[in-house]
């Protein structure tokens, strides 16, 4: 993630998105029931969607940001704040899209 990052500042968003996938791929292949590691699965889902939402591509960000909503979701039931942002964006995409009744769903 933290290599996506500087490659994403550096604005190589193809290497980003390349290095989050190896990323997703790696923890979807070998998960862990763990809280943490499912936190940071979701975050590398959401730095994928900002970035496809960044490069005007809305409708490749929304299922990201619905599974990462979906796995963040029933780990931070007792506080949403850290979905706030990843709500926010989803619903921008939906409307970007067209979508909107998902856009206006919870």
């Amino acid at each position: 993630s933290t290599e996506a990052g500087i490659k994403h500042e550096a604005g190589d968003f193809e290497g980003a998105i390349a290095m989050l996938e190896r990323g997703i791929q790696m923890q979807r292949d070998n998960p862990l029931p763990t809280p943490i590691y499912t936190q940071k699965l979701a975050d590398k889902l959401f730095f994928r969607a900002d970035i496809h939402l960044e490069q005007d591509e809305p409708g490749k960000a929304i299922p990201l940001y619905e599974e990462g909503i979906a796995l963040a979701r029933p780990i931070l039931e007792r506080s949403k704040l850290h979905l706030f942002p990843a709500l926010e964006n989803l619903a921008y995409a939906c409307i970007r899209t067209g979508q909107y009744e998902l856009a206006l769903s919870p």
